[in-house]
């Protein structure tokens, strides 16, 4: 099932190309991936004798696995959930608690992607995950397995471009805009597009409300702080002199 997958998954880009009008090619990470993918790869078998290193050449991927995404074609914001069968080095299903694959992305993206064991799945070892592309680009997931010369590295390609219609027909969202100014005490302006740039700067100018501006300078005298501290200078005067009173009252007294 992943042998199918994997090449059912490069036939239907292959497909999609060609109804889209474009030459169709497969890509040498493509051919790699067919290769690969629970294959000794692509060799005349024993036409041409029995050269073993020509039948199973030591890029074999030793049957540890293979890594499958649902949407190598995806767009921004797309959540891509990634699914592997993996095996240990005695082709036995993997037990591990978890793997962790690597996301390198547009930019210099490296990013950690944790793949768990899938509960309820019938087949063991397999593996699933997910993360979300946030940018157009493309993003390279590796897997690597074992060390060594007995090292395994899983790859997939998911290719990140934004929405279509946004590029071709980007529209402003008038409702969104008026309920978001609405919500923050704002006002929306709308601007045409035969409007000219004076015209568009004198409406906005007409929109904007003077607000009054105080600038206080260096060494200008605060009159509420003088307010303030002559208010409490003469609380603590008040304070002594009726302690003082206090204390002469109790003397007497006494």
């Amino acid at each position: 099932p992943e042998y199918v997958a994997n090449i059912t998954r490069h036939y239907r880009e292959a497909i999609d190309t060609a109804v889209e009008g474009r030459p169709v090619a497969f890509t040498p990470r493509a051919v790699e991936e067919m290769e690969l993918s629970f294959s000794r790869g692509f060799s005349p078998g024993w036409l041409q004798g029995d050269d073993h290193k020509r039948l199973v050449p030591g890029k074999s991927s030793a049957n540890r696995g293979v890594l499958l995404v649902d949407n190598p074609r995806a767009g921004v914001g797309d959540t891509i959930t990634v699914r592997a069968i993996l095996t240990d080095e005695q082709f036995e299903p993997l037990k591990d608690e978890k793997v962790e694959a690597t996301l390198l992305g547009p930019g210099g993206l490296t990013q950690p992607i944790v793949l768990t064991p899938v509960e309820g799945e019938p087949r063991e070892g397999t593996y699933g995950g997910r993360f979300v592309v946030r940018s157009a680009g493309s993003y390279d997931l590796r897997l690597t397995l074992g060390g060594g010369l007995g090292e395994t590295v899983l790859k997939q390609n998911v290719q990140v471009r934004l929405p279509t219609a946004e590029l071709e027909r980007p529209q402003r969202n008038d409702e969104d805009l008026t309920f978001v100014t609405q919500s923050t005490g704002g006002k929306f302006f709308k601007i045409d597009g035969d409007a000219s740039a004076t015209q568009t700067e004198g409406d906005l100018l007409k929109l904007l409300e003077p607000q009054p501006q105080t600038t206080i300078l260096p060494g200008t005298p605060d009159d509420r702080f003088a307010e303030r501290r002559n208010a409490t200078l003469l609380w603590l005067i008040a304070t002594a002199l009726t302690f003082e009173w206090v204390l002469r009252r109790l003397h007497r007294l006494a």
